[in-house]
């Protein structure tokens, strides 16, 4: 995954992890995670708060950080539901409850 994702090539490319690496001076982060595994996983759940927490966000429908949310049970529980949505692909079971060829939002871009 790191050595797709994290790419010296993609230093330019929105989001990319490289580029993210550089944006939040993540400057221990390599694509050797053997040798930088604290260093990676740190990163990666970094990163990954960081998106889930703009997926809420929108969801919510703050614009600016000190704006204030009406942050009831079913609002939250909405925005849950929606985030697990954008970011995990349903999987469709068959009648033989084996998953189906569908394609994914995210691994195969479908």
């Amino acid at each position: 995954m790191m050595n797709i994702l994290h790419d010296g090539k993609s230093a330019t490319e929105r989001v990319a992890l490289f580029q993210l690496r550089n944006m939040f001076a993540q400057r221990s982060v390599t694509c050797v995670v053997s040798e930088s595994f604290n260093y990676v996983s740190d990163c990666l759940k970094f990163f990954t708060e960081g998106y889930v927490i703009t997926f809420a966000l929108d969801e919510l429908g703050v614009s600016f950080l000190d704006e204030e949310a009406e942050l009831t049970p079913e609002n939250l529980n909405a925005a849950a539901v929606a985030i697990v949505d954008k970011i995990l692909c349903p999987i469709t079971l068959n009648d033989d409850d084996t998953a189906t060829e569908d394609n994914c939002c995210i691994c195969r871009q479908g």
